[in-house]
Parts: C-alpha cells; structure tokens; sequence
C-alpha cells in the first residue's frame, strides 16, 4: 500500500470527467475505481488503480486486483480515465470574474489558483471555498498592488515614504492577504520599506 497526503482537492479526472456525474462529500470515504493514475514522479503510468480519499486526502493507491469493495461504500467509477495531480495557475486577475468562472478553473484541471492584485471580495471567496460553501479552485491571494501606476485611481495608497509604506503593508496584513505585491512605481525608501515590513511580519 502507498499513501499519498495530496488534498482531494487536487484530483482530476483528464478527459471527460467521470466524477461530473457522481458528486461525492469532501468528508468521509470514497474510491476511484479503474483509474489510470499519472504519478508525476517518472514516466510511467499506473493503471486501473483504486485511489481512496478519506476526510480530504488521498488515504490509499493500488492495483485494483488487490482492493476488496467494501458494501455501501461510495465509488466512482474512473475506467478509461486519467488521475493526474491539480494544476496550479499561479498569476492570475479576477477582478472582473464570476463565482461561476472559478469553475472553469477546475473544468480544465486547475485546482489552485494565485491572484495578484487582490480586491476584499476575493478574500471572501477563498475563505467560502475553504469552507466547503463555494466550489472553485484553492485561492492564493495577493494584496492590491503597491506601487502600481492605477492604484491611486483605484483608491490604494501610492506610500513615499518608508514609514507610509510599513503601515500599508500592516493593513494588507491585518486584511489577511496571503501575500504582498509590489511594483517599481514607488521611491526607493518606499520600496524597501515594503520589503522590510513585510518580512518583519513573515509575509512573502
């Protein structure tokens, strides 16, 4: 037996997705059955595999002449069918997006998605997701950009100085954006003050 701690999450079914049809909870135990497992690790592929997920990972992988189904026991049936990893898309803009573009992302194989001018709502989205209360990719936020050209327009602060720049990296912190952007529009103690407030605060 070998175990894998890859979310459930980043499953997905190249293809015609067998699973569209066979909606299963992301808590509890469910199998994958005769599925063709691309490990990603070399060049090979496993195929018709049982691939168990219990409480949102990956708990088993194997051959499935060695699994025994188990009565009631929820599957989905994967014959003709590839497993690979999630993909990850990680520079992406959704200011203009949907809740329903969010599932195009997974539609496509993308189960992880890095946004780099966040906006508040978008902070939502990604803890709805969390939740369970939303489908979509795993959200990486980025704060709104400092320093871009638009970002006075758009109502974020342009800082000058070093001091205006550490503060503005506090309330992006406190805002609880996953990361920090920052672009060249700004004077360089400006700049570096970004840098160093936000590795003060441990915040890529």
């Amino acid at each position: 037996m070998r175990r894998n701690v890859l979310s459930a999450a980043a499953l997905f079914f190249a293809a015609d997705c067998a699973a569209a049809s066979a909606p299963v909870a992301a808590d509890g135990q469910w199998t994958i059955l005769h599925i063709n497992v691309v490990t990603m690790t070399d060049d090979i592929v496993l195929p018709d595999q049982a691939v168990t997920v219990s409480d949102g990972k990956i708990a088993d992988i194997r051959p499935m002449l060695e699994f025994s189904e188990s009565d009631g026991a929820e599957t989905i049936d994967g014959m003709g069918q590839y497993l690979i990893p999630g993909l990850a898309d990680m520079h992406v803009h959704l200011r203009h997006a949907s809740e329903r573009d969010l599932r195009t992302y997974l539609d496509a194989g993308v189960t992880t998605v890095r946004e780099m001018n966040g906006r508040p709502f978008l902070l939502q989205w990604r803890d709805r997701i969390e939740l369970g209360e939303m489908i979509g990719p795993r959200l990486i936020v980025a704060s709104p950009t400092i320093g871009n050209f638009s970002s006075p327009r758009e109502g974020y602060p342009t800082p000058q100085t070093r001091d205006a720049a550490a503060d503005v990296v506090r309330g992006f912190h406190a805002d609880d954006y996953d990361l920090i952007k920052v672009y060249s529009f700004l004077p360089r103690e400006a700049f570096f003050g970004v840098v160093d407030s936000a590795a003060e605060l441990g915040v890529p």
